[in-house]
């Protein structure tokens, strides 16, 4: 006989497991509700559609408050949390479906003209090219700039810091109570610190 990891599988439900699913559907995952009940997704979702009260309101369209809110937050930069906090009743989904339909981009994201202004003086301005980029930090400028392979300028001359290999931890931790001066003679080509 197929024994199912549901503990409650195939059982009545009760009425407090009935006012769990109330309380939390649409708060929480479905999934979790199921875990917590020890009851399947689809018995979960099986009582949802069956209950007499709707436990979901119907969609609701967007209201010219609720795209103002899409607007100024997402261009200001503001996370998805913090904009959901502010749209209750939103789903994480819907609003991104609502900011694309309005076209709204987030100062997050780099346009093209913004990427080739860091490509062409960040090599040559360092963190500076953020004055050229109206609404862009230094630290944002300094992101992208990472994520885009660019380097400061005079980085060339500083030593590449190279990644330890295998051969020289096993060293390292076979010698680990040496002196540091001993230790730098196992290491050429190692800075001391």
């Amino acid at each position: 006989m197929k024994r199912h990891k549901n503990r409650r599988y195939r059982t009545i439900w009760t009425f407090k497991e009935f006012k769990f699913v109330e309380e939390n559907y649409g708060i929480i995952p479905t999934t979790l509700i199921a875990e917590t009940l020890g009851r399947t997704v689809d018995a979960a979702r099986w009582v949802v559609r069956n209950q007499e009260k709707r436990l979901r309101d119907p969609y609701q369209p967007w209201t010219e408050e609720e795209k103002a809110i899409i607007r100024t937050h997402f261009t200001a930069g503001c996370g998805i949390a913090q904009i959901m906090s502010l749209l209750p009743g939103r789903t994480r989904r819907a609003i991104y479906l609502i900011k694309d339909k309005l076209n709204v981009h987030s100062p997050r994201h780099w346009n093209e003209q913004e990427r080739q202004v860091l490509v062409q003086y960040y090599p040559v301005e360092g963190m500076a090219v953020a004055e050229r980029l109206p609404g862009r930090t230094r630290v944002s400028v300094r992101q992208a700039a990472y994520s885009l392979g660019l380097n400061l300028p005079g980085s060339e001359t500083r030593p590449v810091q190279q990644k330890w290999t295998q051969k020289e931890l096993l060293r390292l931790e076979a010698n680990q109570s040496l002196p540091l001066a001993e230790l730098a003679v196992l290491f050429p080509g190692r800075t001391p610190v």
